[in-house]
């Protein structure tokens, strides 16, 4: 019984509509019908009124069994029909009004009663037209109000976790740097069989300096609007492979970039372009890694390859970075860095895409947008050799950043 109940308060509104189709239908074929002997009618005149009123009255049938499968809610059914019997009452009374004045005026009708049923069909469909749009209204109205209330919401969130980010971010550095300073202070007292565990100490601090970076990097994407400049990306791909060397000694690197590349890109360019070289070093697997960097271009766009001779990436973790969407199911830095990247490719117009070497390891890249270079932007790379270059431990944050966590950051030991 409950379930009947639910499907007639489901199709009451539609049924309405459709009731008033079928009886304005079955009137209209009586009234053709009780005329149809009269030989004064033309086969034209009966015809016309045969399509106006039967035709008007399927349509109503048919938008009510339209709507009825639209899943439209009880009450969105009923203010359809409401417009529907409303407006039909209000036509049928006008055009009604209309023939007693005309004919109390000694005014001539050929087919008053006709004329009276198109109205009344006239304003039902007007009605349930203006019915639908009513309803159509009030839903954009609640969406736009639920959006609104979302967007204020996510605002909200976004600011709550942005100063979480900063008050994390700032007290973890600092731990870093209390952990740092004293293992210095440690080191002269303890002899060489000792010294060596402090190594681990030193490189897990710096894989978590560089890890808030990414971070820091990764909410900067997700949370703010692309806002690309030119970059020269034959500096940002020297400058990273350069500080690799510094920190892989014993790696070998193949890098074929010229010189004077500019790209549409944004101070993330950097940090992406590092986690690619680290993520092709540091799981490599070989006490000797190789890896390779190329640049193919053309006159319009330009596509960044890293290339490695390690074990190669899992196809369900290609599938995960692959799309902006997908949150890494991995707990380490690496998982991390590849999501960065696959966030800042999407946010430069390109995809980050995986394939497997014939010989083993794996390929990653990207495109970015070339555009022509300024007299005043193309440095030669050579240039690059006298720069300093960051070392493995130091975070990778914008000049700005470096300035600001700074003096935000005091360690016990300078106080």
């Amino acid at each position: 019984m409950s379930r009947w109940m639910r499907i007639r308060s489901q199709m009451t509104g539609a049924l309405v509509i459709v009731s008033v189709g079928l009886l304005l239908r079955t009137v209209g074929v009586a009234h053709l019908y009780q005329f149809a002997l009269n030989p004064f009618r033309t086969f034209e005149t009966s015809l016309v009124e045969l399509v106006s009123l039967t035709g008007w009255a399927s349509a109503i049938v048919i938008a009510g069994y339209w709507f009825s499968r639209r899943g439209l809610r009880p009450d969105q059914l009923w203010r359809i029909a409401t417009w529907c019997l409303v407006t039909m009452g209000l036509m049928t009374a006008f055009v009604g009004y209309i023939l007693v004045d005309v004919s109390l005026g000694g005014g001539w009708l050929p087919d008053p009663r006709f004329t009276l049923l198109l109205g009344a069909n006239v304003g039902a469909g007007v009605g349930i037209a203006l019915g639908w749009q009513r309803v159509r209204a009030i839903e954009t109205a609640k969406r736009r109000e639920r959006r609104e209330t979302q967007t204020e919401l996510l605002e909200r969130q976004t600011r709550v976790l942005s100063h979480l980010n900063r008050h994390l971010r700032h007290h973890v550095l600092d731990t870093v740097t209390v952990v740092d300073g004293y293992t210095d202070l440690l080191s002269p007292h303890i002899d060489d069989d000792g010294r060596r565990y402090l190594t681990p100490i030193r490189e897990r601090n710096a894989r978590t300096v560089d890890l808030l970076a990414n971070v820091d990097a990764l909410v900067d994407a997700l949370g703010t609007p692309a806002s690309l400049v030119t970059r020269d990306l034959s500096l940002v791909l020297h400058a990273e492979v350069s500080a690799a060397r510094q920190a892989h000694p014993q790696a070998t690197f193949d890098v074929d970039v010229p010189t004077g590349v500019v790209v549409r890109a944004d101070d993330l360019l950097d940090i992406v372009v590092a986690n690619l070289v680290q993520n092709a070093l540091v799981h490599n697997g070989s006490d000797h890694p190789h890896v390779s960097v190329r640049l193919d271009d053309d006159d319009t766009r330009v596509r960044l390859t890293v290339t490695d001779d390690g074990p190669g990436i899992p196809q369900s973790v290609r599938e995960t970075f692959g799309h902006v969407d997908g949150v890494p199911e991995t707990t380490d830095d690496t998982g991390l860095g590849l999501y960065l990247a696959s966030v800042v490719a999407q946010r430069y117009g390109s995809e980050l895409t995986f394939s497997a070497e014939d010989d083993g390891g794996a390929a990653v890249g990207f495109t970015l947008q070339r555009v022509a270079p300024a007299p005043w932007t193309t440095t030669p790379s050579t240039q690059l050799m006298d720069r300093p270059q960051p070392t493995a431990g130091e975070s990778r944050r914008r000049p700005a950043e470096d300035d600001e966590a700074d003096s935000a950051i005091s360690s016990p030991l300078q106080r």
